[in-house]
């Protein structure tokens, strides 16, 4: 399971508003980031493993983590925050996330998007592997029952995760598949409860793209 918990991290993101809540929240409004950065918030979670046949592996939900945004960092001259282990920063057009790629030797530092925000149902980024299926679909975790966004991640064609997010939430339910064609889950992952700060001075919505 620990594993698993690993991979998981290289996918995810979450978040949820001002103290340990289980109030609905409406998917998609202006002038708030789909997931709050600010230092001092926190998430726990859970998750249940299935094997090839969809049977839950173990006890369920008895996996749990939980992640605290403990300090920024100033990359490429902006201002990112270290939520589920990726430096992220919060654009007009969604979270965004510090990327290294190395080809042939040569290092390359960039930015890119993760939860495309604000959106609509239909909408496709990044050469079809992001899709977005759904704009307000109700999802219940074990901290409560919000209003999500979904969006679908492929890798090659094949579906990889699917990610349930919340308007001023961030991530509350992930799917990760183990991408074959039908495609099965492997790791359910669920937010059993956060608690969320006060944005930090001058931490709204940034162009990581321009000079803003």
């Amino acid at each position: 399971m620990e594993q698993v918990k690993s991979i998981l991290i290289v996918f995810i993101l979450i978040a949820l508003i001002n103290g340990c809540h289980k109030n609905p929240v409406t998917a998609q409004e202006t002038n708030t980031d789909l997931v709050p950065l600010s230092i001092g918030n926190t998430w726990s979670v859970c998750y249940t493993e299935y094997d090839t046949n969809g049977v839950v592996v173990g006890t369920p939900r008895s996996t749990t983590d939980t992640y605290t945004i403990s300090k920024d960092t100033t990359i490429l001259g902006k201002v990112l925050y270290k939520y589920f282990n990726l430096w992220c920063i919060n654009s007009d057009s969604g979270l965004v996330k510090y990327n290294t790629t190395v080809t042939n030797g040569v290092v390359k530092n960039s930015f890119k998007y993760i939860y495309p925000y604000p959106t609509q149902k239909g909408n496709v980024y990044d050469n079809n592997d992001i899709v977005v299926t759904a704009i307000d679909t109700g999802i219940t975790v074990p901290a409560g029952t919000v209003q999500c966004i979904e969006y679908k991640f492929y890798d090659s064609g094949v579906l990889a995760y699917q990610d349930y997010v919340s308007r001023g939430i961030g991530l509350v339910k992930e799917e990760m598949f183990n991408l074959a064609k039908p495609a099965k889950v492997q790791v359910v992952l669920e937010l059993t409860s956060y608690k969320i700060n006060a944005p930090q001075p001058g931490a709204s919505r940034r162009d990581p793209f321009g000079t803003s």
